[in-house]
């Protein structure tokens, strides 16, 4: 509990409550919807941006470019796919970084602590979803009859 307390009482810099104030048109301290209008800013970017990375890397499983990527299906060797997947990520990078593009998605500018913990977990769920399809732990699970 007396982290907790302490944690409320540090003070925000003054840039990251002017970018907050500008992007929610709230203002610190005054309105009583400053705080829970942040949260929720911060997590609708936090997870579009994962969500939409994992799908990144779902092209990747669907149409294996390495053998890498090969879990429930065989390996194609067609780069295309990948491409296309590595230029969405571009696009995907412009726009968060991209004030205007931003802020017309309702994103916010994500700090890179946060991007490196978003790519950790994209990594993580990507070396756990191979592991399931190719431990075929869905097929024992449901108890289907897939040959081998």
């Amino acid at each position: 509990m007396q982290v907790l307390s302490r944690v409320q009482t540090i003070e925000p810099p003054a840039e990251v409550l002017q970018r907050f104030e500008a992007f929610t048109g709230l203002t610190y301290g005054t309105d009583e919807g400053f705080e829970p209008a942040v949260a929720t800013v911060v997590a609708q970017t936090m997870l579009s941006v994962f969500l939409t990375l994992t799908a990144f890397v779902l092209v990747l499983f669907l149409v294996p470019p390495i053998r890498f990527f090969t879990g429930w299906t065989n390996f194609h060797g067609d780069k295309r796919p990948a491409y296309m997947a590595f230029g969405l990520f571009a696009v995907l990078l412009v726009i968060v970084n991209t004030p205007v593009l931003a802020n017309y998605f309702a994103l916010f500018q994500i700090p890179i602590r946060a991007a490196a913990v978003i790519g950790l977990a994209v990594i993580l769920w990507a070396f756990l979803l191979r592991f399931i399809w190719r431990a075929k732990l869905l097929e024992r699970f449901l108890e289907l009859d897939v040959p081998r």
